[in-house]
């Protein structure tokens, strides 16, 4: 399962939409009651502040956060973040530190981090893993506070409010201040109002006691809430931040009081969330409402002073998050390794036992110890070994490769490259010439990622060495264990990365791309068939959020298509298709056969590449000659009155295209000439792949549209692609629907590590 945050801020949205989604009170028992009874969810918690409504939460994906958050406050998809696994780790360091806040390092979100976290966990919400994710925020964030000046002169959104009250009133000693409330902020307000002295303070909440509480330590008056319109006329000032679902303070009962008060202003501060205070008090003459939101300018000073004090606080954040992603992945491995040594313990006892018995019955030594190894031997390697067994035939065998030292010798090649190009992007004659400086910029992003990794890999091994030297004081040697396999965990998974990040990149594969299927050999079933085939594609790239645009279509006489050619757009739509490209195989009893005997038909799919840059080929006119006709398909000539539809014959290369489904001529034309275009680079890219021999066997396959590469056999439900060794899958109605990832994966597993391969043997 992932670990997920999806919210809310001041930042995304108003406070109008955050109060919809704020939990508190009895709403919040509600919400997490309704969390426990999610089974998407596995754990959670629930953090919601003036300021920001967030989910933490384990699960198998975020639509069931997001399903939960809509069934609660409604639709508020265009104000929603979402971050999984290490950006959520980070997103929580930094909200619990007062990064994210509103007014930079203020130190009351830690309090209600806390809180949510305690919370969650007296409902039955918290799992191992938000409980050690939570426990080690509340540590990064003591650090970030103790190590920078991020928490020096701390600021609340409260204090922030109280400093602009005493700049809008002379002298607040000589005003009457009324708190509605008895929380955490109206605690910070009460108390900041205390140290500039104020003339009378007035306390009102709904349960008196608590009220009396914080008159009685910061010298006010308690009032129970029902008596709050009878003392309004008295406030100078007003602040007000209660739980309450609805507002306390209405309109009616503000103009009230301003009429008492002979329209003498009155300022109010709604830092609430829902609202206390209705929003069009704003609207009458003598009354200055603030929400939190109208608070961001205030706090903007505070923000630009602790600035250089927040990048030493993301530093120590960014540190944190990885050694806690390591530490969380090191112990998912805990469990297995565990068992497995349990397991070798066992069966240590056990041979070591029946060895014992052996000679005491007189058995020769020779031939004990010999049963003794070959039993340990026998039964220590088989779960390794079916481990080993079962990723290779999952597609995970690449793991279980080393970095070889050619592979490595190419890595070190590719940063002393960038190294090269980050002092020539800083040449005066390199930046004049935009060209150049372009081309080396683009070479520059490419190799970024290969140098973050690099930059991994080293801090990696520091902490493995680190951890490695703390092994010897046998007081640190259990923490020393734990962070070594968490290190060896990361070193690895970075090796991995690194090989990948060398494969080379087709530069086509985000692009789009055009699909065409034809039917082969088979009549009839060879049409209904490549029908099939195209609704297959046309499920997985809506199963992607692809877009599939028919371009043209020839549909056959029972069913299916004779030909048809369509656009696909989407990213990354031609590197998950490309190795589609060949001849399927279908194997089924057509509905006419009466005595059940199987036939067999094939279709042809090709997948070429969108031409994106029209200037990579260049069309004389003159070589071309368009042709226009009446558009058939539903009403045909019958009704079509102008020739719309364009045929376009490349008379050197011989390829024709042509398109009908746009009302107008130029359209079509557009369209036509675009496929044209791809056909004829696509035509040039495989006279020059032909070429070059290294470069075709990077490739699954050969992609030659006569080749057999899959078979669909019906009766077994069965589907087997022959470019990969064992590739057979008894799930072909899913497959049909679109379920084509067990298979793209596998293809795309095996083109990298025929490519890792070929890069270690050169």
């Amino acid at each position: 399962m992932t670990l997920w945050v999806l919210g809310l801020n001041h930042q995304t949205a108003p406070v109008e939409l955050r109060e919809r989604a704020a939990f508190a009170g009895d709403a919040l028992p509600r919400a997490l009651g309704s969390l426990r009874d999610t089974p998407q969810i596995a754990e959670a918690v629930l953090l919601s502040t003036c300021n920001r409504t967030e989910l933490y939460a384990v699960a198998e994906s975020a639509q069931a956060l997001d399903q939960w958050l809509h069934a609660q406050a409604g639709d508020l998809q265009g104000y929603l973040y979402q971050h999984a696994d290490a950006d959520a780790v980070r997103h929580l360091f930094r909200v619990a530190t007062g990064l994210d806040s509103m007014v930079l390092g203020e130190p009351q979100i830690l309090g209600q981090v806390k809180d949510a976290w305690s919370t969650a966990r007296d409902h039955g919400l918290l799992g191992q893993r938000l409980d050690r994710l939570f426990q080690q925020t509340f540590s990064v964030a003591k650090r970030a506070r103790t190590d920078t000046q991020v928490g020096a002169n701390p600021v609340s959104v409260a204090s922030a409010a109280v400093r602009l009250a005493q700049n809008a009133f002379a002298r607040l000693d000589d005003s009457t201040v009324l708190l509605v409330g008895a929380g955490e902020t109206i605690e910070l307000a009460a108390r900041h109002l205390s140290e500039g002295k104020v003339r009378r303070l007035l306390i009102a909440n709904r349960t008196l006691a608590h009220a009396q509480e914080l008159a009685s330590r910061h010298g006010g008056v308690a009032l129970p809430l029902t008596e709050l319109e009878r003392h309004l006329a008295e406030a100078d000032v007003v602040f007000s931040a209660t739980a309450a679902r609805e507002p306390v303070i209405h309109r009616a009962a503000v103009a009230n009081a301003l009429r008492a008060r002979r329209h003498k202003p009155m300022l109010l501060f709604d830092l609430a969330v829902p609202r206390d205070i209705e929003a069009d008090v704003a609207t009458l003459k003598d009354a200055f409402l603030y929400t939190v939101d109208d608070l961001e300018r205030a706090v903007e000073d505070n923000r630009r002073s602790r600035r250089e004090a927040a990048a030493e606080a993301e530093t120590i954040i960014d540190l944190q998050v990885s050694r806690f992603v390591e530490t969380l992945q090191a112990s998912a491995h805990q469990a297995p390794l565990r068992q497995l040594r349990a397991f070798g313990e066992a069966t240590r006892a056990e041979l070591l036992e029946r060895a014992r018995q052996q000679l005491a019955n007189g058995k020769p030594a020779d031939d004990v110890l010999e049963l003794l190894a070959h039993g340990l031997t026998n039964r220590l390697l088989h779960p390794p070994t079916a481990a080993l067994r079962a990723a290779a035939l999952s597609g995970d065998a690449d793991l279980t490769q080393p970095m070889t030292p050619t592979l490595r010798r190419k890595l070190e090649a590719l940063a002393e490259r960038r190294e090269e190009l980050e002092r020539l992007l800083a040449e005066p004659e390199v930046v004049a010439n935009n060209a150049r400086f372009r081309d080396l910029s683009r070479e520059f992003s490419q190799l970024e990622p290969i140098a973050t990794a690099l930059a991994d890999e080293a801090r990696a091994k520091a902490d493995l060495a680190a951890a490695e030297s703390m092994r010897a004081d046998p007081d640190l040697r259990e923490l020393a264990d734990e962070e070594i396999a968490a290190a060896q965990t990361r070193l690895q998974e970075l090796e991995q990365e690194l090989a990948l990040l060398l494969v080379p990149r087709d530069p086509r594969d985000e692009g789009n791309l055009f699909l065409e299927v034809r039917a082969g050999t088979g009549g009839d079933e060879a049409a209904i068939f490549a029908g099939d085939l195209f609704r297959m594609y046309a499920r997985y790239a809506e199963r992607q959020g692809w877009k599939v645009e028919i371009e043209s279509d020839n549909p056959g006489e029972h069913g299916g298509y004779k030909e048809v050619v369509a656009r696909v757009v989407g990213r990354g739509a031609f590197s998950r298709l490309k190795f589609e490209s060949g001849t399927h195989r279908v194997q089924r009893v057509p509905a006419t056969e009466s005595q059940g005997r199987i036939h067999t038909s094939a279709a042809t799919v090709a997948i070429i590449p969108e031409a994106d840059e029209v200037d990579e080929i260049v069309i004389n006119p003159a070589d071309l000659r368009v042709d226009t006709y009446r558009s058939s398909g539903a009403g045909g000539q019958h009704v079509n009155k102008t020739e719309s539809a364009i045929r376009i014959t490349h008379l050197p290369s011989g390829v024709v295209v042509e398109c009908q489904t746009e009302r107008s001529q130029h359209a079509n034309r557009d369209k036509a000439m675009k496929r044209l275009k791809a056909q004829l680079l696509d035509a040039e890219r495989q006279r020059h792949d032909a070429a070059q021999a290294e470069s075709r066997r990077l490739q699954v396959g050969s992609g030659d549209r006569s080749q057999r590469i899959r078979t669909y056999n019906f009766p077994q439900g069965r589907i087997t692609d022959h470019r990969v060794e064992g590739l057979t899958l008894y799930d072909l109605p899913n497959v049909l629907a679109g379920d084509l990832d067990p298979l793209l994966q596998r293809l795309s597993h095996e083109h990298q590590v025929d490519a890792l391969a070929q890069l270690s043997a050169g």
